[in-house]
Protein backbone atom coordinates (compact mmCIF):
# COMPACT_ATOMS: atom_id res chain seq x y z
CA UNK A 1 0.00 0.00 0.00
CA UNK A 2 2.66 2.51 1.01
CA UNK A 3 4.12 3.72 -2.35
CA UNK A 4 0.74 4.13 -4.03
CA UNK A 5 -0.72 5.79 -0.95
CA UNK A 6 2.13 8.29 -0.79
CA UNK A 7 1.61 9.13 -4.47
CA UNK A 8 -2.07 9.68 -3.64
CA UNK A 9 -1.15 12.14 -0.88
CA UNK A 10 0.90 14.26 -3.26
CA UNK A 11 -1.12 13.99 -6.46
CA UNK A 12 -2.34 17.38 -7.70
CA UNK A 13 -0.32 19.47 -5.24
CA UNK A 14 1.54 22.47 -6.72
CA UNK A 15 4.92 21.00 -5.80
CA UNK A 16 6.25 17.68 -4.52
CA UNK A 17 9.02 19.29 -2.48
CA UNK A 18 10.37 22.65 -1.32
CA UNK A 19 11.21 25.19 -3.99
CA UNK A 20 9.66 27.75 -6.28
CA UNK A 21 10.05 29.21 -9.74
CA UNK A 22 12.09 32.13 -8.37
CA UNK A 23 14.70 29.76 -6.88
CA UNK A 24 14.90 27.71 -10.06
CA UNK A 25 15.43 31.00 -11.90
CA UNK A 26 18.13 32.13 -9.45
CA UNK A 27 20.03 28.87 -9.79
CA UNK A 28 19.75 28.89 -13.57
CA UNK A 29 21.01 32.49 -13.74
CA UNK A 30 24.21 31.47 -11.93
CA UNK A 31 25.22 29.03 -14.66
CA UNK A 32 27.51 30.65 -17.20
CA UNK A 33 27.93 30.14 -20.94
CA UNK A 34 25.20 27.59 -21.52
CA UNK A 35 24.34 27.05 -25.20
CA UNK A 36 21.53 29.16 -26.63
CA UNK A 37 19.34 26.06 -26.88
CA UNK A 38 20.62 23.80 -24.09
CA UNK A 39 19.77 20.13 -23.79
CA UNK A 40 18.43 19.78 -20.24
CA UNK A 41 17.73 16.60 -18.30
CA UNK A 42 15.40 17.01 -15.29
CA UNK A 43 15.85 13.89 -13.16
CA UNK A 44 13.10 12.89 -10.73
CA UNK A 45 10.92 15.61 -12.18
CA UNK A 46 7.71 14.64 -10.36
CA UNK A 47 4.78 16.72 -11.58
CA UNK A 48 7.21 19.12 -13.19
CA UNK A 49 6.92 22.43 -11.34
CA UNK A 50 10.63 23.13 -11.94
CA UNK A 51 10.48 21.55 -15.41
CA UNK A 52 8.03 24.20 -16.54
CA UNK A 53 10.25 26.91 -15.07
CA UNK A 54 13.32 25.53 -16.85
CA UNK A 55 11.55 25.44 -20.20
CA UNK A 56 10.41 29.03 -19.68
CA UNK A 57 13.89 30.22 -18.69
CA UNK A 58 15.68 28.58 -21.61
CA UNK A 59 14.90 28.09 -25.26
CA UNK A 60 16.12 24.52 -25.14
CA UNK A 61 14.49 21.12 -24.79
CA UNK A 62 13.89 19.50 -21.40
CA UNK A 63 13.78 15.72 -21.02
CA UNK A 64 11.79 15.21 -17.84
CA UNK A 65 12.34 11.81 -16.23
CA UNK A 66 10.41 10.18 -13.42
CA UNK A 67 9.54 6.62 -12.51
CA UNK A 68 5.90 7.41 -11.66
CA UNK A 69 3.86 7.69 -14.86
CA UNK A 70 0.86 9.55 -13.35
CA UNK A 71 3.19 12.43 -12.43
CA UNK A 72 4.44 12.51 -16.03
CA UNK A 73 0.85 12.61 -17.29
CA UNK A 74 0.17 15.53 -14.97
CA UNK A 75 3.27 17.29 -16.29
CA UNK A 76 2.18 16.76 -19.91
CA UNK A 77 -1.15 18.42 -19.24
CA UNK A 78 0.51 21.35 -17.49
CA UNK A 79 3.08 21.74 -20.26
CA UNK A 80 0.42 21.83 -22.98
CA UNK A 81 -1.67 24.36 -21.04
CA UNK A 82 1.35 26.67 -20.78
CA UNK A 83 2.33 26.28 -24.43
CA UNK A 84 5.51 24.35 -23.62
CA UNK A 85 4.48 20.90 -24.79
CA UNK A 86 6.80 20.99 -27.81
CA UNK A 87 9.91 21.47 -25.66
CA UNK A 88 9.15 19.27 -22.64
CA UNK A 89 9.56 15.54 -23.20
CA UNK A 90 8.38 13.32 -20.31
CA UNK A 91 10.13 9.95 -20.09
CA UNK A 92 9.36 7.15 -17.65
CA UNK A 93 12.74 5.98 -16.38
CA UNK A 94 14.71 5.30 -13.24
CA UNK A 95 17.34 7.85 -12.21
CA UNK A 96 19.91 5.09 -11.76
CA UNK A 97 19.38 3.67 -15.27
CA UNK A 98 19.11 6.68 -17.58
CA UNK A 99 18.13 5.71 -21.15
CA UNK A 100 20.23 8.37 -22.87
CA UNK A 101 23.72 8.62 -24.34
CA UNK A 102 26.60 9.57 -22.09
CA UNK A 103 28.06 13.08 -22.44
CA UNK A 104 24.83 14.09 -24.13
CA UNK A 105 23.29 16.94 -22.10
CA UNK A 106 24.38 20.47 -21.28
CA UNK A 107 22.62 20.53 -17.92
CA UNK A 108 21.44 17.91 -15.46
CA UNK A 109 18.84 19.30 -13.07
CA UNK A 110 17.28 17.62 -10.05
CA UNK A 111 15.29 19.29 -7.29
CA UNK A 112 14.73 17.21 -4.17
CA UNK A 113 15.46 13.82 -5.74
CA UNK A 114 19.18 13.02 -5.58
CA UNK A 115 18.77 11.63 -2.06
CA UNK A 116 17.01 8.56 -3.53
CA UNK A 117 20.41 7.46 -4.87
CA UNK A 118 22.57 9.26 -2.33
CA UNK A 119 24.28 12.60 -2.90
CA UNK A 120 27.68 11.19 -3.86
CA UNK A 121 26.29 8.20 -5.76
CA UNK A 122 23.81 10.27 -7.75
CA UNK A 123 26.29 12.93 -8.79
CA UNK A 124 28.95 10.37 -9.65
CA UNK A 125 26.54 8.55 -11.98
CA UNK A 126 24.83 11.59 -13.49
CA UNK A 127 28.06 13.43 -14.33
CA UNK A 128 28.70 10.81 -17.00
CA UNK A 129 25.76 12.12 -19.01
CA UNK A 130 26.97 15.75 -19.01
CA UNK A 131 29.26 17.03 -21.74
CA UNK A 132 32.58 18.60 -20.75
CA UNK A 133 31.91 22.14 -19.56
CA UNK A 134 28.27 21.32 -18.79
CA UNK A 135 26.53 21.73 -15.45
CA UNK A 136 24.69 19.84 -12.73
CA UNK A 137 22.26 21.59 -10.38
CA UNK A 138 20.57 19.81 -7.49
CA UNK A 139 18.83 20.58 -4.23
CA UNK A 140 19.66 18.39 -1.27
CA UNK A 141 18.44 18.28 2.32
CA UNK A 142 21.40 19.50 4.36
CA UNK A 143 22.38 20.44 7.88
CA UNK A 144 23.17 24.10 8.45
CA UNK A 145 24.81 23.28 11.78
CA UNK A 146 27.17 20.65 13.13
CA UNK A 147 25.28 20.57 16.42
CA UNK A 148 21.55 20.08 15.70
CA UNK A 149 18.91 19.90 18.40
CA UNK A 150 18.28 16.44 19.81
CA UNK A 151 14.75 16.16 18.45
CA UNK A 152 15.77 17.17 14.92
CA UNK A 153 18.83 14.91 15.00
CA UNK A 154 16.75 11.94 16.15
CA UNK A 155 14.12 12.52 13.48
CA UNK A 156 16.63 12.55 10.63
CA UNK A 157 18.68 9.72 12.08
CA UNK A 158 15.55 7.65 11.45
CA UNK A 159 14.40 9.29 8.20
CA UNK A 160 17.61 10.33 6.43
CA UNK A 161 20.73 9.17 8.30
CA UNK A 162 22.98 10.01 5.32
CA UNK A 163 22.13 13.73 5.59
CA UNK A 164 25.29 15.88 5.64
CA UNK A 165 26.26 19.48 6.24
CA UNK A 166 26.56 21.96 3.39
CA UNK A 167 30.34 21.97 3.82
CA UNK A 168 30.52 18.18 3.63
CA UNK A 169 28.44 18.10 0.45
CA UNK A 170 30.61 20.75 -1.20
CA UNK A 171 33.65 18.63 -0.34
CA UNK A 172 31.96 15.65 -2.03
CA UNK A 173 31.41 17.74 -5.17
CA UNK A 174 35.10 18.56 -5.39
CA UNK A 175 36.14 14.98 -4.61
CA UNK A 176 34.18 13.84 -7.66
CA UNK A 177 36.26 16.08 -9.90
CA UNK A 178 33.45 18.59 -10.37
CA UNK A 179 34.00 22.33 -10.17
CA UNK A 180 32.00 23.92 -7.35
CA UNK A 181 29.97 26.64 -9.08
CA UNK A 182 28.22 27.94 -5.97
CA UNK A 183 25.41 27.17 -3.56
CA UNK A 184 22.57 28.91 -1.76
CA UNK A 185 19.97 27.94 0.83
CA UNK A 186 16.24 27.95 0.13
CA UNK A 187 14.37 30.23 2.55
CA UNK A 188 11.54 29.05 4.79
CA UNK A 189 8.99 30.45 2.32
CA UNK A 190 10.18 27.91 -0.26
CA UNK A 191 8.99 25.19 2.12
CA UNK A 192 5.71 26.72 3.23
CA UNK A 193 4.13 28.60 0.31
CA UNK A 194 3.75 25.88 -2.32
CA UNK A 195 4.67 22.77 -0.35
CA UNK A 196 3.96 22.39 3.37
CA UNK A 197 0.85 24.57 3.51
CA UNK A 198 -1.02 22.69 0.76
CA UNK A 199 0.43 19.37 1.94
CA UNK A 200 -0.69 20.02 5.51
CA UNK A 201 -4.21 20.80 4.34
CA UNK A 202 -4.27 17.59 2.25
CA UNK A 203 -2.95 15.48 5.15
CA UNK A 204 -5.55 16.76 7.61
CA UNK A 205 -8.35 16.06 5.14
CA UNK A 206 -7.06 12.55 4.50
CA UNK A 207 -6.88 11.84 8.23
CA UNK A 208 -10.65 12.25 8.30
CA UNK A 209 -11.06 10.03 5.26
CA UNK A 210 -8.76 7.26 6.49
CA UNK A 211 -9.62 7.30 10.19
CA UNK A 212 -9.45 3.71 11.42
CA UNK A 213 -6.89 2.65 8.79
CA UNK A 214 -3.80 2.16 10.93
CA UNK A 215 -1.30 1.90 8.06
CA UNK A 216 -2.60 5.02 6.34
CA UNK A 217 -2.75 6.98 9.58
CA UNK A 218 0.86 6.11 10.40
CA UNK A 219 1.98 7.60 7.08
CA UNK A 220 -0.18 10.69 7.53
CA UNK A 221 1.05 11.19 11.10
CA UNK A 222 4.64 10.99 9.88
CA UNK A 223 3.91 13.74 7.35
CA UNK A 224 2.48 15.90 10.12
CA UNK A 225 5.55 15.23 12.27
CA UNK A 226 7.87 16.21 9.45
CA UNK A 227 6.05 19.52 9.03
CA UNK A 228 6.22 20.21 12.76
CA UNK A 229 9.94 19.40 12.92
CA UNK A 230 10.58 21.98 10.21
CA UNK A 231 8.40 24.53 11.99
CA UNK A 232 10.57 24.17 15.09
CA UNK A 233 14.04 23.67 13.63
CA UNK A 234 14.21 25.30 10.18
CA UNK A 235 17.27 27.30 11.26
CA UNK A 236 19.20 24.05 11.62
CA UNK A 237 18.52 22.37 8.26
CA UNK A 238 16.89 22.86 4.90
CA UNK A 239 17.42 22.50 1.19
CA UNK A 240 20.65 23.76 -0.31
CA UNK A 241 20.90 24.44 -4.04
CA UNK A 242 24.25 23.04 -5.22
CA UNK A 243 25.66 24.09 -8.58
CA UNK A 244 28.62 22.38 -10.19
CA UNK A 245 30.42 22.18 -13.52
CA UNK A 246 32.05 19.27 -15.29
CA UNK A 247 35.61 20.32 -15.99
Amino acid sequence: MEPDFIFTIFYGLPRLGPGGAEYTKKAYSLLGDLPENPAILDIGCGNGAQTLALASLSSGNVCAMDIHRPYLSELSVRAESEGLGDRIHPIAASMDALPICRKFVDLVWSEGAVYFMGFREGLDYWKGFVREGGYIAVTELSWFTTDPSGEAAAFFEAEYPAMKTVEQNREIIQSLGLEDAGAFSLPDSAWWDEYYLPLGTRVEAMKQEYAGDGEAMAILDMASTEIEIFRKYSREYGYEFYLMRKK
